[in-house]
């Protein structure tokens, strides 16, 4: 007979994890709160995450979306991952916008909700930004946090 075992972390990093978590659940939580009446107007048509540092937090809205979307018996939000950092090719991110995002009829009339999780230049976020402004999609922006040192005037975030 086999033995199967369970593997555990060691308890450090359990804790550093749950210090992690419980670091992201303030920010998240405000998000939440700032997006729900959008969703509940069904304002927006698609959720993009920035797939260099968007993934967790993009998740994690996708997810309370989902429930907002069942608690209103609306439909729930596609949600796609576009990369925009310094090594990916403009016209590879077209691409991906096009196809991944202009192809969704859930997006006609409405917002796209773009997330990231932190901001250090810019560079990759506003890259993201010009594309859905070239396309004329309007979009709100989600940051799960930004780095302090950020010169925030230099992002061209749409008003």
């Amino acid at each position: 007979m086999s033995e199967s075992k369970t593997l555990e972390s060691p308890p450090e990093a359990k804790d550093r994890y749950q210090t992690l978590v419980e670091f992201l659940e303030e920010p998240m939580l405000k998000i939440c709160v700032e997006l729900k009446g959008g969703l509940e107007r069904n304002e927006y048509g698609i959720i993009v995450g920035d797939d260099t540092s968007g993934r967790l937090p993009t998740l994690a809205l996708k997810g309370f979306s989902d429930f907002v979307a069942d608690q209103n018996h609306t439909e729930r939000l596609p949600t796609v991952f576009l990369q925009a950092g310094r090594i990916a090719r403009d016209e590879d991110i077209v691409s991906q916008f096009k196809r991944r995002v202009l192809s969704r009829k859930q997006i006609q009339g409405k917002k796209a909700l773009i997330v990231t999780e932190e901001i250090l230049s810019g560079r990759s976020i506003n890259r993201l930004m010009e594309i859905f402004k070239a396309q004329g999609l309007p979009f709100d922006l989600v940051v799960l946090r930004l780095n302090n040192e950020l010169d925030q005037s230099k992002l061209e975030i749409p008003k």
